[in-house]
C-alpha cells in the first residue's frame, strides 16, 4: 500500500450505519442525514424481468432500496455475493478475505491501484492490455512489465524471464513491480481465455515473485468454453487475489453492479476511499441485483447467462462470416478473431 492508503481512517458517520443498517425498527437514528421516508416522493418502484416475473418495492423495501447503505453495501446483498463465490469460485481462508460491492467492477479496480501504485512504478501485464487499464495507471508514469499472447495462450515464459531479469539488474531504470493485472476470460481487447494449466503458472509466478494479483474477470460467463473455468481466486493459497465482478455484462452495464472480492485489508482501505467519496454503490441498484439473484437461483442464474453467452455465440459466428465474404483479399495481412473462444 501507498502512503495515501495508510493513511486513510474510518469515518465514523459512515462507520455507525453498519449498526443502523441492521438496527430494531424502535431505534431512532441520529447519526447521519438521512431524508425521512415520509419525504420520499415514491410510492413503489418496480421492474418485471423479460419471463414475466413482477417485483415492487414498497414499504421498508422501498426505503432501503433508495436511502442510505453501509459503504459495504446491503448487508442482504453482501451475504448473498459471499454465497456467489462459494458457489462459483470456492475460495479458501474466508477468515482472511471479505466482499464489498462497487459501482461496478472497474471501479473497485480503479481504487485499487490507487491505493497501491506511487509514481514510476511497474505493474505486470498481458499484451494487449484492458484500455481501461492503461489510462487508469497512465497518470501514475506506470511502467508496463508486458507478456505477449501467443497462439497458444499468454507467454509464461517471457514473463517469468522479464521478471527474473528486473530482480537480477536491480536496475534503477526499472522498479520491482508490485502487481499482476490479468483479464483471464475474453480477454478485453484480444479475446483470449487463459487456460486453467496456465493459470497455474501464472500464479506460481506472481507467488516466487511476490505480486498482487488483479483478476479483472467481468466475462467470466460468458466465454466460449464448455466449462466454467476455474478462477485464480478459487487457486489462490497465499492470499494474494484481488478479484473483481461484475454484472454489467449479464443484467446491464448501466446498472454499475460490482463487486470486489479479496484480502481483508485491502476491501477495508477500499471502503474507506468509498466512504469518503461516492459513500456506496446505487441502493437501488443494489436491491435490484438482490431480487433477480433470489428470483432465479444459482441454476437460473447459469441458465441465464448460458442463453447470453449462446446469443453472443451466434453473433460472433455471423461476424466471422461476412469477414470472410466481404473482407478476404481486402488486406495483406492475417486477421484472426479470438472474440470469447
Amino acid at each position: 500500500m501507498n502512503e495515501l492508503a495508510l493513511e486513510r481512517k474510518p469515518s465514523i458517520l459512515r462507520e455507525l450505519m453498519k449498526n443502523h443498517a441492521t438496527a430494531s425498527k424502535n431505534v431512532v437514528f441520529i447519526g447521519e442525514g438521512l431524508p425521512h421516508p415520509e419525504t420520499i416522493p415514491f410510492s413503489e418502484v418496480s421492474f418485471t424481468l423479460k419471463d414475466g416475473t413482477k417485483k415492487v418495492f414498497t414499504g421498508s423495501e422501498l426505503v432501503t432500496a433508495i436511502n442510505y447503505l453501509p459503504t459495504q453495501g446491503n448487508p442482504k446483498l453482501v451475504q448473498k455475493l459471499r454465497e456467489f463465490m462459494d458457489r462459483f469460485h470456492a475460495p479458501l481462508r474466508w477468515e482472511d478475505r471479505d466482499v464489498i460491492a462497487t459501482a461496478g467492477s472497474q471501479d473497485g479496480l480503479s481504487k485499487v491501484i490507487e491505493m497501491s501504485l506511487q509514481k514510476g512504478d511497474a505493474i505486470v501485464v498481458a499484451d494487449p492490455v484492458y484500455s481501461g487499464l492503461a489510462s487508469n495507471v497512465r497518470p501514475y508514469k506506470a511502467q508496463l512489465i508486458s507478456a505477449q499472447y501467443r497462439k497458444n495462450g499468454l507467454d509464461t515464459v517471457e514473463m517469468k524471464d522479464k521478471l527474473t531479469a528486473i530482480w537480477s539488474s536491480r536496475s534503477k531504470d526499472v522498479k520491482i513491480p508490485k502487481i499482476l493485472y490479468i483479464n483471464p476470460v475474453a480477454n478485453n481487447p484480444s479475446g483470449h481465455v487463459i487456460s486453467d494449466e496456465q493459470k497455474r503458472e501464472i500464479y506460481e509466478i506472481a507467488c516466487e515473485f511476490n505480486l498482487l494479483v488483479l483478476e479483472d474477470d467481468p466475462y467470466y460467463f460468458l466465454g466460449f468454453q464448455d466449462e466454467l473455468p476455474k478462477s485464480f481466486l478459487s487457486m489462490d493459497t497465499e492470499n494474494r487475489v484481488v478479484r473483481f465482478d461484475s454484472f454489467s455484462k449479464i443484467f446491464g452495464g448501466g446498472l454499475r453492479a460490482g463487486w470486489m472480492t479479496g484480502p481483508k485489508e485491502i476491501v477495508r482501505i477500499v471502503e474507506m476511499h468509498m466512504q469518503v467519496s461516492v459513500l456506496h454503490a446505487s441502493s437501488l441498484t443494489q436491491a435490484i441485483v438482490l431480487q433477480i439473484l433470489e428470483e432465479q437461483g444459482w441454476d437460473g442464474f447459469l441458465d441465464y447467462t448460458k442463453n447470453v453467452k449462446e446469443f453472443y455465440r451466434k453473433r460472433r459466428d455471423q461476424m466471422v462470416a461476412l469477414a470472410d465474404k466481404y473482407l478476404t483479399g481486402l488486406n495483406n495481412h492475417i486477421f484472426r478473431l479470438w472474440f470469447f473462444t
